[in-house]
């Protein structure tokens, strides 16, 4: 597959291009994407919702912070929700997220 598209004159990969944007657009503007995030949210409230926000936060017993980045927001590795100011504590304390805030 690499050697087919390095042999493409740079025509023929701008047209490629071009037709991946358009599916990307029609895809966007089908509303596929924001089904997804609703079922995500439905899914999410079922298994854990703060209370009188619309953050989702995990409320697993054996929780586990994520290794995919040392980043905000930081997750449960188990349900991929956002963790508990207590929980973030905690995480600290066991030696994550050393740069992040307090």
């Amino acid at each position: 597959m690499r050697k087919r598209l390095a042999a493409l004159s740079f025509t023929e990969k701008v047209k490629i291009l071009e037709k991946l944007r358009d599916r990307s657009i029609t895809l966007a503007a089908s509303g596929l994407r924001r089904n997804e995030e609703r079922r995500s949210t439905n899914k999410a409230t079922a298994v854990g919702q703060h209370a009188n926000t619309d953050i989702r936060l995990c409320e697993c017993t054996d929780w586990e912070p994520c290794v995919c980045g040392h980043q905000p927001p930081y997750h449960c590795a188990l349900c991929c929700l956002e963790l508990t100011p207590e929980q973030f504590k905690e995480a600290r304390k066991r030696g994550w997220y050393p740069n992040a805030g307090t």
